[in-house]
């Protein structure tokens, strides 16, 4: 598997991800895969994903889950810049732009899944990170605790509007939330 990601990492491939990423002998491969593996992220960060997940399974596969949006993000920060990645998931657009901003930016993370959380803080201790910051919150209109409902095995569609989506079939959880008109200002 590790060879299958190796080469996936080295194609610019811009569309088609999910495909490649969930057919058959994809899904064979992964079958066998009981807990986290270790993810590359394009620029060599390493993060521990869960292959299962939707975002896990293509962050491991491509170093990226947005290859558009990453290299567009990339060409528009400079040395300095501070970059806010609201909804980070794994973070694989916010920890790639570390190449961008450089020593004298910041780079501030928002995802409110413990676990994934878990991930990102020690791939930011590992590869020593001073200049990037993880907020375990999610960013609405007021302060307070809400019920953030996500599809099992994809933790990127998780959302705050209750009346989303067949709630049998999705895991619940409480989580975090700061109003972002006094919470971000003053990052």
């Amino acid at each position: 598997m590790n060879l299958y990601s190796n080469l996936l990492h080295k194609i610019p491939i811009y569309n088609g991800l999910m495909q490649m990423s969930f057919n058959q002998v994809t899904d064979q491969q992964f079958s066998t895969c009981d807990g986290l593996l270790l993810a590359k992220l394009t620029n060599k960060i390493s993060i521990a994903i869960d292959p299962n997940d939707y975002n896990g399974r293509i962050v491991y596969l491509f170093g990226t889950n947005e290859p558009r949006i990453q290299a567009v993000i990339q060409a528009l920060l400079s040395p300095g810049d501070r970059f806010l990645d609201i909804g980070a998931n794994y973070s694989s657009i916010g920890l790639s732009a570390i190449n961008s901003i450089g020593l004298n930016g910041q780079i501030h993370l928002f995802e409110p899944q413990p676990e994934i959380c878990q991930s990102v803080e020690k791939a930011i201790k590992t590869a020593r990170l001073t200049n990037v910051f993880l907020h375990e919150v999610a960013l609405m209109n007021y302060d307070g605790d809400k019920q953030l409902i996500r599809p099992k095995n994809h933790s990127g569609k998780g959302t705050l509007l209750a009346e989303y989506g067949n709630q049998e079939e999705w895991d619940t959880i409480t989580v975090s939330v700061r109003n972002i008109q006094d919470y971000v200002p003053p990052l």
